[in-house]
Protein backbone atom coordinates (compact mmCIF):
# COMPACT_ATOMS: atom_id res chain seq x y z
CA UNK A 1 0.00 0.00 0.00
CA UNK A 2 1.69 3.20 -0.42
CA UNK A 3 2.18 6.26 1.56
CA UNK A 4 -1.11 8.14 0.63
CA UNK A 5 -3.77 5.72 0.97
CA UNK A 6 -2.09 4.61 4.15
CA UNK A 7 -2.60 7.83 5.43
CA UNK A 8 -6.38 8.26 3.58
CA UNK A 9 -6.94 4.90 5.16
CA UNK A 10 -5.78 5.74 8.78
CA UNK A 11 -7.74 8.83 8.98
CA UNK A 12 -11.15 7.54 7.76
CA UNK A 13 -10.72 4.00 9.26
CA UNK A 14 -8.82 3.82 12.43
CA UNK A 15 -9.66 7.34 13.56
CA UNK A 16 -12.96 7.39 12.91
CA UNK A 17 -14.57 6.89 16.14
CA UNK A 18 -12.22 10.26 17.13
CA UNK A 19 -13.58 12.16 14.55
CA UNK A 20 -17.12 11.59 14.76
CA UNK A 21 -16.82 12.99 18.34
CA UNK A 22 -14.76 15.96 16.58
CA UNK A 23 -17.27 16.88 14.44
CA UNK A 24 -19.98 16.71 16.64
CA UNK A 25 -17.96 19.48 18.31
CA UNK A 26 -17.36 21.38 15.09
CA UNK A 27 -20.99 22.15 14.19
CA UNK A 28 -21.72 23.61 17.58
CA UNK A 29 -18.79 26.06 17.31
CA UNK A 30 -19.73 26.72 13.71
CA UNK A 31 -23.33 27.26 14.63
CA UNK A 32 -21.67 29.50 17.81
CA UNK A 33 -19.43 31.56 15.18
CA UNK A 34 -21.80 31.76 12.56
CA UNK A 35 -24.52 33.55 15.62
CA UNK A 36 -20.99 36.03 16.43
CA UNK A 37 -20.72 36.97 12.93
CA UNK A 38 -24.15 37.94 12.46
CA UNK A 39 -24.39 39.83 15.80
CA UNK A 40 -21.38 41.78 14.76
CA UNK A 41 -22.84 42.56 11.34
CA UNK A 42 -25.73 43.70 13.01
CA UNK A 43 -23.84 45.98 15.15
CA UNK A 44 -21.65 47.27 12.24
CA UNK A 45 -25.43 47.85 10.30
CA UNK A 46 -26.30 50.22 13.05
CA UNK A 47 -22.80 52.17 13.51
CA UNK A 48 -22.42 52.41 9.31
CA UNK A 49 -26.00 53.82 9.30
CA UNK A 50 -25.25 56.91 12.09
CA UNK A 51 -22.10 57.41 10.80
CA UNK A 52 -23.10 57.73 7.18
CA UNK A 53 -26.00 59.77 8.25
CA UNK A 54 -24.33 62.30 10.31
CA UNK A 55 -20.77 62.73 8.91
CA UNK A 56 -20.66 60.52 5.42
CA UNK A 57 -17.08 60.09 6.93
CA UNK A 58 -15.91 57.17 4.38
CA UNK A 59 -12.90 56.78 6.54
CA UNK A 60 -14.56 55.79 9.49
CA UNK A 61 -16.88 53.29 7.85
CA UNK A 62 -13.50 51.67 6.52
CA UNK A 63 -12.45 51.44 10.26
CA UNK A 64 -15.55 50.32 11.55
CA UNK A 65 -15.48 47.57 9.02
CA UNK A 66 -11.65 46.50 9.35
CA UNK A 67 -11.86 46.46 13.42
CA UNK A 68 -14.69 44.03 13.02
CA UNK A 69 -12.95 41.71 11.11
CA UNK A 70 -10.85 41.67 13.50
CA UNK A 71 -12.64 41.70 16.65
CA UNK A 72 -14.42 38.35 14.83
CA UNK A 73 -11.38 36.73 13.78
CA UNK A 74 -9.68 37.65 17.28
CA UNK A 75 -12.59 35.70 18.90
CA UNK A 76 -12.92 32.99 16.61
CA UNK A 77 -9.29 32.18 17.58
CA UNK A 78 -10.17 32.01 21.54
CA UNK A 79 -13.65 30.21 20.80
CA UNK A 80 -11.62 27.30 18.64
CA UNK A 81 -8.53 27.47 20.74
CA UNK A 82 -8.83 24.37 22.84
CA UNK A 83 -11.04 22.43 20.12
CA UNK A 84 -7.76 22.75 17.64
CA UNK A 85 -5.10 22.08 20.41
CA UNK A 86 -7.15 18.53 21.22
CA UNK A 87 -7.90 17.72 17.30
CA UNK A 88 -4.00 18.27 16.66
CA UNK A 89 -2.62 15.96 19.63
CA UNK A 90 -5.72 12.73 19.16
CA UNK A 91 -5.72 12.69 15.12
CA UNK A 92 -2.70 14.83 13.37
CA UNK A 93 -0.02 13.43 15.56
CA UNK A 94 -0.97 9.79 14.93
CA UNK A 95 -0.71 10.55 11.65
CA UNK A 96 2.39 11.88 11.94
CA UNK A 97 3.31 8.89 13.80
CA UNK A 98 2.28 6.77 11.15
CA UNK A 99 4.11 8.71 8.45
CA UNK A 100 7.14 7.65 10.64
CA UNK A 101 7.96 6.86 13.86
CA UNK A 102 11.07 8.73 14.16
CA UNK A 103 9.28 12.04 13.67
CA UNK A 104 8.34 14.27 16.41
CA UNK A 105 5.23 16.45 16.46
CA UNK A 106 5.16 19.75 18.59
CA UNK A 107 1.70 21.82 17.07
CA UNK A 108 3.02 24.98 19.31
CA UNK A 109 7.00 24.85 18.06
CA UNK A 110 7.82 26.35 14.62
CA UNK A 111 10.60 26.24 11.46
CA UNK A 112 14.22 27.98 13.06
CA UNK A 113 14.60 31.83 12.02
CA UNK A 114 18.63 30.88 11.63
CA UNK A 115 17.68 27.74 9.01
CA UNK A 116 14.76 29.81 6.99
CA UNK A 117 17.45 32.83 6.39
CA UNK A 118 19.86 29.94 5.71
CA UNK A 119 17.69 28.62 2.94
CA UNK A 120 18.37 32.02 0.85
CA UNK A 121 15.17 31.40 -0.48
CA UNK A 122 13.52 34.64 0.62
CA UNK A 123 16.23 37.34 1.24
CA UNK A 124 14.22 39.94 1.67
CA UNK A 125 13.92 41.21 6.00
CA UNK A 126 11.47 40.40 8.05
CA UNK A 127 9.80 41.96 10.87
CA UNK A 128 7.63 39.50 12.37
CA UNK A 129 8.36 35.43 12.03
CA UNK A 130 5.57 32.97 13.76
CA UNK A 131 4.52 29.43 13.08
CA UNK A 132 3.39 26.47 14.28
CA UNK A 133 2.91 22.32 13.64
CA UNK A 134 6.94 21.68 13.98
CA UNK A 135 7.68 17.82 12.80
CA UNK A 136 11.44 17.01 13.76
CA UNK A 137 13.20 13.54 12.90
CA UNK A 138 14.51 11.19 10.45
CA UNK A 139 12.74 9.79 7.38
CA UNK A 140 14.40 6.77 5.48
CA UNK A 141 17.40 7.47 7.97
CA UNK A 142 17.70 11.45 6.75
CA UNK A 143 17.21 14.10 9.69
CA UNK A 144 13.99 16.48 8.47
CA UNK A 145 12.50 19.12 9.77
CA UNK A 146 9.49 21.06 8.38
CA UNK A 147 6.43 23.56 9.95
CA UNK A 148 3.74 26.21 8.52
CA UNK A 149 6.04 29.51 8.67
CA UNK A 150 4.49 33.44 8.06
CA UNK A 151 7.14 35.98 7.65
CA UNK A 152 6.27 39.53 7.16
CA UNK A 153 7.78 42.90 6.93
CA UNK A 154 5.96 46.11 8.04
CA UNK A 155 5.90 49.77 5.98
CA UNK A 156 3.94 52.79 7.58
CA UNK A 157 1.61 55.20 5.28
CA UNK A 158 1.76 58.98 5.40
CA UNK A 159 -0.41 58.99 8.63
CA UNK A 160 1.94 56.91 10.15
CA UNK A 161 0.05 53.77 10.27
CA UNK A 162 1.45 50.77 10.21
CA UNK A 163 0.86 47.78 7.99
CA UNK A 164 1.75 44.29 7.73
CA UNK A 165 3.12 42.25 4.35
CA UNK A 166 3.43 38.65 3.98
CA UNK A 167 7.04 37.39 2.47
CA UNK A 168 6.09 33.81 2.87
CA UNK A 169 3.22 31.67 4.29
CA UNK A 170 3.16 27.87 3.95
CA UNK A 171 4.64 24.81 4.83
CA UNK A 172 8.83 25.30 5.24
CA UNK A 173 10.89 21.48 4.55
CA UNK A 174 14.11 21.11 5.37
CA UNK A 175 16.68 17.83 5.25
CA UNK A 176 20.04 17.13 5.76
CA UNK A 177 22.52 15.24 3.67
CA UNK A 178 26.13 13.54 4.10
CA UNK A 179 27.74 15.53 1.05
CA UNK A 180 28.06 19.23 1.25
CA UNK A 181 26.78 21.21 -2.04
CA UNK A 182 29.85 23.19 -3.02
CA UNK A 183 27.69 26.17 -4.36
CA UNK A 184 24.36 27.58 -3.72
CA UNK A 185 21.40 26.77 -6.20
CA UNK A 186 17.63 27.68 -5.63
CA UNK A 187 14.48 27.22 -7.52
CA UNK A 188 11.81 29.93 -8.17
CA UNK A 189 8.36 29.66 -9.16
CA UNK A 190 9.24 31.20 -13.36
CA UNK A 191 6.17 33.19 -12.04
CA UNK A 192 8.59 34.54 -8.76
CA UNK A 193 9.33 37.90 -10.00
CA UNK A 194 5.32 38.81 -10.60
CA UNK A 195 4.60 37.16 -7.30
CA UNK A 196 7.18 39.31 -5.65
CA UNK A 197 6.00 42.70 -7.56
CA UNK A 198 8.71 45.35 -7.25
CA UNK A 199 10.25 43.09 -5.05
CA UNK A 200 11.76 41.71 -8.20
CA UNK A 201 14.33 43.95 -9.07
CA UNK A 202 15.61 43.52 -5.23
CA UNK A 203 16.15 39.72 -6.06
CA UNK A 204 17.87 40.35 -9.28
CA UNK A 205 20.62 42.42 -6.94
CA UNK A 206 20.99 40.30 -3.94
CA UNK A 207 21.53 37.55 -6.52
CA UNK A 208 24.41 39.32 -8.64
CA UNK A 209 25.84 40.14 -4.96
CA UNK A 210 25.49 36.36 -3.92
CA UNK A 211 27.59 35.93 -7.40
CA UNK A 212 24.24 33.76 -8.80
CA UNK A 213 23.83 33.00 -12.34
CA UNK A 214 20.67 32.24 -14.32
CA UNK A 215 21.03 28.20 -15.52
CA UNK A 216 19.37 27.35 -18.33
CA UNK A 217 18.98 23.70 -18.50
CA UNK A 218 17.43 21.32 -21.23
CA UNK A 219 14.23 20.29 -19.65
CA UNK A 220 10.94 22.20 -22.05
CA UNK A 221 8.36 21.60 -19.24
CA UNK A 222 10.56 22.59 -16.01
CA UNK A 223 11.46 25.46 -17.62
CA UNK A 224 7.84 26.44 -17.92
CA UNK A 225 7.82 26.04 -14.34
CA UNK A 226 10.74 27.01 -12.96
CA UNK A 227 13.67 29.35 -12.84
CA UNK A 228 16.84 27.87 -11.19
CA UNK A 229 20.02 30.48 -10.26
CA UNK A 230 23.20 29.20 -8.77
CA UNK A 231 26.43 29.92 -7.83
CA UNK A 232 28.07 26.45 -10.04
CA UNK A 233 26.08 26.14 -13.17
CA UNK A 234 28.18 22.70 -13.18
CA UNK A 235 26.92 21.65 -9.59
CA UNK A 236 23.11 22.74 -10.15
CA UNK A 237 23.04 20.62 -13.47
CA UNK A 238 24.61 17.28 -11.58
CA UNK A 239 21.77 18.19 -8.83
CA UNK A 240 18.77 18.76 -10.83
CA UNK A 241 18.74 15.18 -12.62
CA UNK A 242 16.22 14.55 -15.24
CA UNK A 243 14.13 12.62 -12.47
CA UNK A 244 14.38 15.44 -10.11
CA UNK A 245 13.16 17.93 -12.33
CA UNK A 246 10.41 15.36 -13.45
CA UNK A 247 9.32 15.09 -9.94
CA UNK A 248 9.20 18.74 -10.01
CA UNK A 249 7.11 19.26 -12.48
CA UNK A 250 4.57 16.63 -11.38
CA UNK A 251 4.73 17.93 -7.67
CA UNK A 252 4.15 21.51 -9.02
CA UNK A 253 1.36 19.90 -11.52
CA UNK A 254 -0.43 18.43 -8.82
CA UNK A 255 -0.41 20.96 -5.32
CA UNK A 256 -1.44 23.88 -8.08
CA UNK A 257 0.89 25.89 -5.54
CA UNK A 258 3.70 28.02 -5.64
CA UNK A 259 7.01 26.27 -4.58
CA UNK A 260 10.50 27.04 -4.05
CA UNK A 261 13.62 25.11 -3.30
CA UNK A 262 17.35 25.70 -2.37
CA UNK A 263 20.25 23.47 -1.86
CA UNK A 264 22.89 25.03 0.67
CA UNK A 265 25.77 23.25 2.35
CA UNK A 266 24.05 20.06 2.88
CA UNK A 267 20.79 21.30 3.33
CA UNK A 268 17.91 20.96 0.91
CA UNK A 269 14.99 23.92 1.41
CA UNK A 270 11.62 23.43 0.66
CA UNK A 271 8.78 25.69 0.68
CA UNK A 272 5.12 25.34 -0.57
CA UNK A 273 3.19 28.72 -0.25
CA UNK A 274 -0.43 28.57 0.85
CA UNK A 275 -0.73 25.30 2.67
CA UNK A 276 -2.06 25.76 6.30
CA UNK A 277 -1.09 22.03 7.33
CA UNK A 278 -3.03 20.76 10.13
CA UNK A 279 -5.29 23.84 10.93
CA UNK A 280 -9.06 21.86 11.39
CA UNK A 281 -11.70 23.56 9.22
CA UNK A 282 -14.42 25.15 11.39
CA UNK A 283 -17.20 25.38 8.38
CA UNK A 284 -16.34 22.07 6.36
CA UNK A 285 -16.84 18.64 7.65
CA UNK A 286 -13.73 16.45 8.76
CA UNK A 287 -14.92 13.90 6.67
CA UNK A 288 -14.28 15.85 3.60
CA UNK A 289 -11.63 14.19 1.59
CA UNK A 290 -9.90 17.25 0.32
CA UNK A 291 -9.23 18.87 3.99
CA UNK A 292 -6.96 16.09 4.85
CA UNK A 293 -5.98 14.70 1.34
CA UNK A 294 -4.33 17.88 0.12
CA UNK A 295 -1.57 18.13 2.90
CA UNK A 296 -0.56 14.04 2.84
CA UNK A 297 -0.36 14.43 -0.95
CA UNK A 298 2.19 17.18 -0.05
CA UNK A 299 3.84 15.25 2.27
CA UNK A 300 4.24 12.82 -0.25
CA UNK A 301 5.65 14.94 -3.29
CA UNK A 302 8.25 16.75 -0.67
CA UNK A 303 9.24 13.52 1.17
CA UNK A 304 9.87 11.70 -2.40
CA UNK A 305 12.28 14.67 -3.46
CA UNK A 306 14.40 13.96 -0.27
CA UNK A 307 14.46 10.08 -1.42
CA UNK A 308 15.13 10.83 -4.94
CA UNK A 309 18.16 13.02 -3.77
CA UNK A 310 19.43 9.92 -1.36
CA UNK A 311 18.98 7.59 -3.51
CA UNK A 312 20.74 8.99 -6.30
CA UNK A 313 24.38 8.15 -5.77
CA UNK A 314 25.48 9.63 -8.88
CA UNK A 315 25.41 13.02 -7.37
CA UNK A 316 26.30 12.13 -4.29
CA UNK A 317 29.72 10.65 -6.29
CA UNK A 318 30.07 14.21 -8.21
CA UNK A 319 29.66 16.18 -4.67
Amino acid sequence: MNRLSSLLDLYYNDLYNDLEIFEKERKKLASRLKTIAISIFFIDTILIYFIYKNSQDLENIIFVIAASVSIYFFIQKIVTKKYRENFKEKIIKKLILHLDKNLKYSPNSYFPQNLYILSSLFPKKFDRYNGNDLVVGQIQNIPVIFSDIHTQYKTKDSKGRTHWHTIFKGLFFMADFNKDFYGKTLIFPDTAQKLFGYLGQFLQEIFKKQGLELVKLDHPQFEKEFVVYSSDQIEARYILTTNLMEKLVRMKKKLNKPIYISFVNNHIFVAISDIDSFEPSIFSSLFDISLIKNYIITLKYTVGLVEELNLNKKLWSRL
